[in-house]
């Protein structure tokens, strides 16, 4: 096996173009501007560890030292998630050496497994998803996905919400900052919203070149529900909402829905719903990604 040296790149135009180089840009969190958006208020040391055999790239770790969490990440913060050593195929072999380089406090979060190396690493979490290619529209998903006394509850909830006469509308930006009021009041401090950052970080979104998706329910003149989602090649990542679930407790599987049916028109592929089971995913019988964790203390 041929030898494999590292350098570590820090300077950001170099960092970009090697992304840009390895990247497989497939899903959103390939995508640099995603990323950069989550860097862009942290401005984070950053650690590109890019592999050479005989000069020649073959391999990219993409990090950045937290100073919060005192530790390195993957650039862009532990948001992101399917995060990867950018290889070229034939070199998968040398996966191992780039977590070995590592020597200082690292939380490696949401990796995914696609050697054999990165499946023997601890599990983290699950990401959750649902086959799409061969469905036509929302009632073909719910053919696909449940028995039948379990889409008959969900066509119940469907006729319960349309009963209220919601108006919904799609792609109001404006919406974007009810939504994060609506998702701080469902989960507190635990709200990713809680953080003044994290809400920037939302707007800078907005303000680049990405198709994003917004959906907001209004009833009686309230907007009780407002999700935030991206079309990115053919996937659409289901990325938050915010749903006033006291007044409206079958809310948030209607919301759920209409994303799941606007995924289908839209061509996708893929509905990611992303990590962690949040009282819904599994009930709904997605499937289940494994993504894996590296730390080192």
């Amino acid at each position: 096996m041929s030898k494999i040296n590292f350098e570590c790149i820090h300077d950001l135009p170099t960092a970009k173009q090697l992304w840009l180089e390895f990247s497989p840009d497939k899903i959103i969190y390939d995508n640099w501007d995603f990323r950069y958006c989550f860097y862009q208020d942290n401005q984070f040391d950053l650690y590109f560890y890019v592999g050479q055999i005989d000069g020649k790239n073959i391999g990219l770790l993409p990090l950045q030292f937290n100073t919060r969490r005192h530790c390195l990440e993957f650039f862009g913060s532990a948001y992101m998630e399917d995060n990867q050593v950018f290889i070229k195929p034939e070199y998968e072999k040398y996966i191992p050496e780039f977590y070995q380089l590592i020597n200082q406090q690292t939380q490696l979060e949401d990796i995914i497994g696609r050697d054999s190396f990165t499946q023997s690493l601890e599990l983290l979490e699950y990401k959750y998803v649902a086959d799409l290619s061969d469905v036509k529209n929302l009632d073909d998903y719910l053919k696909k996905y449940f028995r039948n006394k379990r889409r008959k509850n969900l066509l119940k909830i469907i006729e319960i919400v349309e009963n209220k006469q919601p108006q919904i509308f799609y792609d109001q930006k404006e919406d974007l900052s009810r939504l994060m009021e609506l998702n701080r009041k469902n989960f507190g401090e635990e709200s990713s919203f809680s953080d003044p950052l994290f809400t920037k970080v939302f707007d800078y979104l907005m303000s680049i070149n990405l198709n994003f998706h917004l959906i907001t329910i209004v009833i009686n003149n309230i907007k009780e529900s407002v999700s935030l989602a991206v079309k990115y090649k053919d996937t659409y990542t289901y990325m938050n909402a915010g749903t006033n679930k006291k007044d409206h407790p079958n809310l948030g599987s209607y919301i759920n829905l209409k994303n799941i049916e606007l995924a289908i028109n839209l061509g996708c592929k893929t509905f990611d719903a992303g990590v962690e089971d949040l009282g819904w995913k599994e009930k709904w019988h997605l499937d289940k990604i494994s993504q894996y964790k590296f730390y080192k203390d």
